[in-house]
């Protein structure tokens, strides 16, 4: 494995490539050469990708644009399936890597000059390949909800009235399409049908009780609810300056960090604009505590099947500068095959008290840890870890 990450990058560092030669953007959807639609779950696809480069020549252009393509198809479906904090953890794989990884690529409506390329990209990724190249790097990949989330989407006015089923609602438009398509928590939304109107109605919408959030869940026969009620704070439907989203949730969803998202409009943003933005908002926190989640699932259960009797368990201290240096710093350490888990015990202003749980003896963790980024010292007794370089 030292070996393959020799030969790949970050996707990170790639980023500035991406924006100077490459324009990608979602045009249309050729048919797929040799791949069958209904054999494949969207998750692992990525259609009508606009690919384009310039070179010295146009084969050499058509090479960049291939290429770049590939990396920002690879980079667009790693964001569906893994926590944000992780995205930077994923290495962009060689040439020979990727192909293994994809089940069916079609490139249509080429464009070839002298020094420039211009084409359509389609893709599709094998799951159980693209898994064991995340896991070979120490990224966990979130379980797609058996189910759909269940939205229950309210609107209260500056005058506290909910506003229910009605489908022009800027705040029910705002979540078609839903900004969870194509995620791990895909998601659909409640009819408003006789049933829904007897459990959910004007005097009981602003304040749902479990019970009734509960009944509404096994309704649909949804693992998962989440209750969303926008609060109209400033202005009210195209005039509305600012939002106040209160969530309630039922079921299989993990607790969200937060209970209130708050959404100011900006200078000149349309009011259709503002609500999808800020229902884009909700979304990401729902999504990334899914993934999140199940992250913590994974890393709980590997750390389980290990035997008890090779488990170690040392206190250290980590030079990180905040929660995030500490996130990445725990998926640089799982590439360590000794390791099992880096776990927080308490976060200070110098750093993070953590327990390093690793296989093995202590000088073969000594050995594998810079080679996944991360030096090991002891100073006056306490073992530290820091960042290669740093």
């Amino acid at each position: 494995m030292a070996a393959a990450l020799l030969r790949v990058e970050r996707l990170g560092l790639l980023i500035g490539i991406l924006m100077v030669g490459l324009l990608v953007s979602p045009v249309m959807t050729p048919a797929w050469a040799q791949v069958e639609d209904e054999a494949s779950d969207p998750l692992y696809e990525v259609q009508g990708l606009l690919v384009r480069a310039l070179g010295r020549s146009g084969l050499e252009a058509r090479e960049k644009a291939m290429r770049f393509g590939h990396i920002s198809a690879l980079r667009q479906v790693v964001e569906r399936l893994v926590p944000k904090e992780q995205w930077a953890s994923v290495a962009t794989p060689s040439e020979q890597d990727f192909e293994a990884m994809v089940a069916g690529l079609d490139v249509t409506g080429e464009q070839q000059a002298n020094t420039s390329y211009l084409g359509l990209m389609s893709l599709r990724f094998d799951p159980n390949k693209l898994h064991v190249f995340l896991a070979d790097q120490g990224v966990e990949v979130s379980t797609k909800a058996e189910t759909p989330l269940l939205l229950v989407l309210v609107t209260e006015d500056p005058n506290g009235e909910p506003l229910l089923w009605q489908p022009d609602s800027l705040w029910r438009q705002a979540w078609d399409p839903s900004p969870l398509a194509r995620t791990v928590l895909p998601t659909s939304i409640i009819g408003g049908d006789l049933q829904d109107r007897e459990l959910l109605d004007t005097a009981n919408a602003l304040a749902p009780t479990p019970a009734t959030l509960t009944a509404l869940r096994e309704a649909y026969q949804a693992d998962s609810l989440l209750y969303a009620n926008a609060r109209e704070l400033t202005g009210t439907g195209a005039d509305i300056a600012r939002l106040e989203v209160v969530l309630r949730q039922d079921g299989a969803l993990p607790p969200l960090p937060s209970q209130v998202v708050t959404c100011e409009r900006q200078d000149q943003e349309a009011a259709r604009v503002f609500y999808r933005r800020c229902a884009k908002q909700v979304s990401t926190l729902a999504l990334e505590t899914w993934k999140d989640q199940h992250r913590q699932s994974a890393l709980a259960e590997r750390q389980e099947q290990a035997p008890d009797a090779q488990l170690q368990r040392i206190p250290v201290f980590a030079l990180v500068r905040d929660m995030n240096g500490f996130s990445f710093m725990q998926q640089r350490a799982l590439q360590a095959s000794a390791v099992r888990a880096l776990s927080l015990v308490e976060f200070r202003d110098t750093g993070a008290i953590a327990n390093l749980d690793f296989e093995g003896d202590v000088p073969q963790l000594v050995q594998q840890l810079p080679q996944a980024g991360i030096n090991i010292f002891r100073d006056q007794g306490v073992i530290y870890l820091q960042f290669n370089g740093r």
